[in-house]
């Protein structure tokens, strides 16, 4: 398991996230790509409840062995942002296996919320660009 495989496949599943929308070849006027930012703007504020859905269902959180491993891994920051959310949430310790598994299902949480944010703004700001030109 390597630091570009978690970033890799979390990035997959944003775009999965984001595959409803229009093309961008498709935006032809200055309503369209008003549009497509309204509804972008609609999934990047409904992207957590997606990150949370998608992480509870990666193998890497499911199964306890990929949870250690993933853990030990992203010891250090990635790690210290997972405590905090764990512990924000209530977390309450039972067993090394169910702590490991809670930390393995942020770290993923963060990284497919995080791949999100990233493309909408990097399609924010394109189709802003877009829209600039449109206005020449």
């Amino acid at each position: 398991m390597e630091n570009y495989d978690l970033y890799s496949r979390a990035k997959d599943s944003a775009k999965d996230y984001l595959s409803g929308l229009p093309e961008l070849s498709t935006l032809a006027t200055w309503q369209d790509c008003e549009d497509y930012l309204d509804k972008l703007s609609d999934l990047q504020d409904e992207s957590s409840d997606y990150a949370h859905t998608e992480a509870d269902s990666w193998d890497w959180v499911i199964y306890m062995h990929h949870a250690w491993n993933l853990v030990n891994k992203y010891r250090g920051c990635e790690l210290d942002q997972s405590e905090e959310s764990m512990m924000d949430c209530g977390f309450e310790f039972e067993s090394l296996d169910q702590a490991m598994t809670q930390a393995a299902y942020w770290l993923v949480y963060q990284a497919i919320y995080d791949a999100i944010q990233e493309q909408c703004e990097t399609l924010r700001e394109f189709v802003t660009y877009m829209q600039g030109g449109m206005q020449e």
